[in-house]
């Protein structure tokens, strides 16, 4: 793996790393940056130069353009981040929104849509977890903005495949 982008310390977001590297071979971890090139493409650390007391609002959120797609990834975000991120940035190009903390209530808000018109978004939540995620609300949200949601609850593993000049989304059960 030429890297492995570590959103913040919670164990649910870190804590596979020694395992990971136990079985593939990690050229880098990044846990905090700005910008960072890969290869071809360019990850920009969008967190705000605020402090938030809460870990899960620390979370870097990572823009990248990847195979003509724009991706966000939130990690844990919760909607006051996400407003402040719309009074910073006003509008993102997001294709693909890696939704925050799992689908919660707590994050996908309002000021997040004004900033961004996602046509996918990928929910990454155990099957029968203790916290219900994702929230009704959230999914809610997303199908009415017409956002097409991917969960790894209920579709499995979601890849992006880059074929032929078009872009594929597959899930452990096919398309």
């Amino acid at each position: 793996l030429d890297a492995v982008f570590i959103s913040h310390e919670d164990y649910d977001h870190c804590g596979a790393l020694a395992s990971l590297k136990e079985h593939f071979k990690v050229k880098k971890v990044l846990y905090d940056f700005k910008k960072k090139k890969i290869g071809d493409l360019v990850f920009k650390n969008l967190a705000l130069d605020k402090y938030y007391t809460n870990s899960n609002d620390r979370s870097s959120i990572i823009y990248v353009t990847i195979n003509h797609l724009n991706y966000l990834f939130t990690g844990d975000i919760s909607k006051e981040v996400e407003s402040d991120l719309y009074q910073t940035y006003h509008h993102l190009d997001v294709d693909v929104l890696k939704v925050a903390h799992h689908g919660s209530s707590s994050s996908s808000s309002e000021d997040l849509f004004k900033m961004i018109d996602p046509k996918v978004a990928l929910i990454s939540v155990g099957k029968n977890n203790r916290y219900r995620h994702p929230s009704y609300l959230t999914l809610k949200r997303l199908e009415a903005y017409g956002v097409k949601i991917y969960r790894s609850d209920l579709q499995g593993m979601v890849k992006i495949v880059y074929y032929g000049g078009k872009n594929y989304i597959m899930t452990s059960s096919g398309f």
